[in-house]
């Protein structure tokens, strides 16, 4: 991800969390939160999103990083096409 898109990313999602923190405390103000259990219920989202982030990690690659073979013009003929692998010899994963 490039910085302009990392920053704008990054305000988007601050800009969440402020409009969020606003009506939570409009709630808490207005008495129509239970704070308990709403504090129990964040946690739990917490976990949650803690483990998107780590799944996010481990998954954070791009197409560009994986040696795909390529395929030559000239292996294909008709209705038939003969995979002819350029570079390194394809992983059978």
């Amino acid at each position: 991800m490039d910085k302009k898109k990392k920053k704008e990313v990054n305000a988007e999602i601050q800009l969440h969390e402020v409009v969020v923190n606003i009506d939570l405390l409009g709630e808490i103000k207005d008495g129509g939160l239970n704070v308990e259990e709403e504090l129990c219920r964040l946690k739990e989202m917490e976990k949650d999103c803690k483990a998107v982030v780590e799944l996010a990690a481990i998954l954070n690659w791009s197409f560009y990083d994986l040696d795909i073979p390529q395929i030559l013009e000239d292996s294909v003929t008709g209705d038939h096409v003969d995979l002819l692998v350029v570079g390194e010899q394809a992983s059978s994963c």
